[in-house]
């Protein structure tokens, strides 16, 4: 019998990407989790992931692996679980759930490499002569990349005849995205004692046979040497240079101490800790939902969990929406663990993700920290997952492979056999509606910690209020004069960014577009341009209309620019911070300014839905909600959802310590039910009329919204494409699955039908998840694909959310 392996390939169409058999050579150890090379068609050699092992004694036609590209598996037993999840539940490939599971600086890629063949068998050419002249002093092969392009502009093909003249041999190399970092270290050699050494050597050798092993550098400090002493000790044999791998640490000026005091907790945080621990003593992978109203303490509660985790050597996962709330968050947790917490999200460098990753790994942390993909860390004793702000869409990926980090976070659990806690003070409607049901354990915290008061909330009508500017109202002013005489703090809540949602002529009322996108430029006074909020298109502010040459030019709505040119004019002597993804941009931004809010440095905070949730500044006294009516009347069912926990979250910032809060919310449409439940923070209330609703139309969670996303470039293929796909799925589900129940919505366009140049159909059904379902939508990805017209894409999203 010989053994074989089951591989996925890279750079494989859904359409084809399916597990290939290839052969084990004698003697080569791989093992499912390795990563190897495989020839692979006509394409050449390509990366492959071994999935799974197996036998056969008919090795005829069977390509045997060429390399292993691991010494060891990458993905445990666990992670190939995950990995074969996130195919089957999100209509992937395997190297897109792959990389979910593995750190973009742990990606490897296959390139092609040459060394000179001496003596040449020809007399090279002056172009050739060139490229053999960048071999001097070189150890390691050329490859295309580290040809300059001025100079060279076909690079590979004149690598590639340099090959078959014979100047050149090549051979496949495998290269990391990231390497490793490493430090010089030192350490002595058996018999250095024999060894005739200077003095300045033998203090050098004294105090590595103290210390065993010391880094170049601290041997030169502590032994008062320089670095060429140490040279000759190792050219003497008495010492030896070697490697040591050191981690990219980005929080290594952090106070990580571990020892800050457990706070004292409330008797209804008591009895919520109680009714938490013995959820998870029965060890049964199940879900509890926290639900409090802000300002609850909700925090001290997961964080009294996760300690009882730990404690008894387990691990945890704690997961926030959005990079904001990561600073505060981390913070927290420093103080509590120390160095043994680990932090995930974007905002790392590649390679300080990459060796985050490596410490979860191997085994020395029992806490990570992050966003969405931190959900996948490689923890092998896990106990608890922790998703505060549960009902962020954020946790949704909107890109390959389309998971929801809660649904991962079950499946996790599940196999652990330990505890999730979802979070929130305005829980998803969804997991509301599964606590109400039994399916999860409903935790309360219906009190406010410390017996701080919820805020009073002014809903003020807009129709008949004084306008101050075009965005604040005079009695938002007059309450953000008080708080500034009062030394206290201001957070203004406005969910656009830029100074100008659109720029139009008043001459033929045409709005400035952006030609890649089917939307209105946004106006940027920072830098006096017009941008697309979708491609990244930047103009500069026209003086007069491309259209028609007319001068009279209107900019018209609001953005945060704007409010704080007015909030600047208005008052002066105010500090005033805007906090949104323009002025966030530069690493670690968000801590700097958030600290520097809480630390009293800025009076007034304006900012984007970053500022809304889970922030907790004691000086806090005021919370103004500037166009709230923009969000209410999307075409996304889960307008009203989304805009009663953005109101609900960001009236609770205000008043969270000994001094009273309150909150005004700026309306048109002061009536609407939505703003008034927010306002007086009754989620219940809410729920009851949007569940109601919800059964009423269909909608989650008493169905699942798949959607079939497709684009192209051409507007008239991609809907003759997309009526095809239409036409196939309705053949499919009239003669191949009469018995699913499946409601067809149709096709229309997507919700920006024109982005970065491309045009998008979309296909929505309601069905329900399983596996009869996933088989079908499997099969019409795969035919859609095989039928695509050139330059067109296709996707399925379980769960769709309106953002295509």
């Amino acid at each position: 019998m010989t053994r074989t392996a089951r591989v996925a390939v890279e750079k494989a169409a859904y359409s084809y990407d399916k597990l290939y058999d290839y052969a084990i050579p004698q003697g080569m150890d791989a093992r499912p989790g390795m990563r190897a090379v495989v020839s692979f068609g006509r394409g050449g050699d390509r990366m492959a992931l071994i999935v799974e092992m197996g036998q056969t004694e008919d090795t005829a036609g069977l390509k045997p692996l060429k390399a292993l590209s691991d010494q060891e598996p990458v993905l445990g037993e666990e992670q190939l679980g995950l990995l074969k999840w996130l195919r089957e539940q999100t209509f992937c490939t395997w190297f897109d759930a792959l990389r979910v599971l593995l750190p973009a600086g742990y990606g490897q890629k296959l390139q092609r490499g040459y060394l000179p063949v001496e003596p040449f068998p020809v007399e090279p050419e002056e172009e050739e002569r060139q490229v053999l002249a960048l071999f001097r002093g070189r150890r390691t092969p050329l490859t295309a990349e580290d040809l300059p392009p001025d100079q060279f502009p076909e690079g590979e093909k004149l690598l590639e005849e340099m090959t078959q003249r014979g100047l050149l041999a090549a051979e496949d190399l495998i290269r990391r995205r990231v390497q490793d970092q490493t430090l010089l270290m030192v350490r002595l050699l058996e018999g250095w004692e024999e060894k005739k050494l200077t003095p300045k050597q033998q203090n050098a050798a004294e105090l590595l046979s103290q210390a065993g092993a010391a880094s170049v550098r601290e041997i030169c400090y502590f032994a008062g040497v320089t670095k060429g002493v140490v040279d000759k000790l190792v050219s003497a044999g008495a010492a030896e240079y070697f490697q040591q791998e050191t981690y990219r640490d980005p929080y290594r000026d952090a106070d990580r101490k571990g020892d800050a005091p457990r706070p004292q907790l409330s008797a209804e945080q008591e009895q919520a800790v109680r009714t938490l621990s013995g959820e998870y003593r029965k060890g049964t992978g199940s879900t509890a939902l926290l639900y409090g109203v802000t300002g609850s303490g909700k925090t001290q509660v997961f964080l009294r969990m996760t300690d009882q985790v730990v404690s008894e050597g387990r691990q945890a996962i704690v997961l926030v929406p959005e990079i904001s709330l990561t600073p505060q968050t981390i913070e927290t947790f420093h103080g509590y663990f120390g160095s043994r917490v680990a932090v995930l999200h974007s905002g790392l460098s590649l390679s300080e993700r990459l060796d985050e990753w490596k410490r979860i790994r191997r085994g020395l942390v029992d806490v990570v920290v992050g966003t969405r993909s931190a959900v996948f860390a490689p923890l092998e004793r896990l106990g608890l997952i922790v998703i505060d702000e549960e009902q962020e869409h954020t946790y949704k990926s909107e890109s390959a492979p389309r998971f929801d980090a809660r649904e991962a976070a079950r499946a996790r659990i599940q196999y652990h056999k330990g505890l999730l806690i979802l979070a929130s003070a305005t829980p998803s409607v969804e997991s509301f509606y599964r606590a109400q049901k039994g399916e999860y354990q409903l935790v309360r915290l219906s009190h406010r910690y410390g017996g701080a008061r919820l805020p009073d909330v002014t809903i003020l009508d807009l129709r008949g209020e004084e306008m101050a500017g075009e965005c604040l109202s005079q009695t938002l002013c007059e309450e953000i004069l008080q708080n500034l005489h009062r030394g206290e703090q201001t957070i203004l809540l406005l969910n656009r960014r830029g100074y100008s949602a659109q720029v139009k002529c008043m001459s033929c009322h045409q709005p400035a577009e952006c030609p890649n996108c089917s939307i209105p430029l946004k106006y940027h006074a920072a830098n006096n341009r017009l941008m697309c909020h979708y491609c990244g298109y930047s103009a500069p502010a026209p003086k007069t209309c491309p259209h028609c040459g007319s001068e009279y030019i209107r900019y018209a709505g609001l953005g945060t620019q704007k409010v704080e040119e007015e909030l600047k004019s208005r008052f002066p002597d105010a500090r005033v911070l805007r906090m949104d993804l323009d002025t966030t941009m530069q690493k670690y931004s968000h801590q700097k300014y958030l600290t520097d809010f809480r630390e009293g440095n800025y009076d007034i905070m304006i900012g984007t839905q970053m500022v809304a949730k889970g922030l907790d500044f004691p000086k806090v006294t005021l919370v103004g909600v500037l166009g709230v009516d923009q969000s209410l009347y999307g075409e996304d069912f889960r307008s009203y959802e989304r805009t009663f926990a953005l109101v609900t979250q960001v009236v609770g910032r205000s008043g969270r310590n000994t001094l009273p809060g309150r909150a005004i919310i700026q309306t048109y449409t002061p009536e609407n039910p939505v703003l008034t439940t927010a306002a007086a923070q009754r989620y219940e209330d809410f729920y009851h009329e949007e569940i109601h609703s919800r059964k009423l139309h269909l909608y989650p969670p008493f169905c699942r919204l798949y959607c079939i996303g497709l684009w192209g470039l051409s507007q008239e293929q991609t809907g003759r494409w997309a009526k095809e796909v239409l036409g196939e799925l309705t053949r499919l589900l009239r003669e191949e699955y009469p018995d699913l129940p499946v409601r067809l919505l149709g096709l229309s366009e997507g919700t920006v039908f024109k982005v970065a140049g491309k045009y998008r159909y979309k296909i929505l059904i309601k069905s329900r998840n399983s596996p009869r379902s996933r088989e079908l939508f499997s099969r019409i990805l795969a035919w859609a694909g095989k039928n695509a017209p050139k330059g067109a894409s296709v996707f399925v999203d379980p769960s769709y959310d309106s953002s295509f």
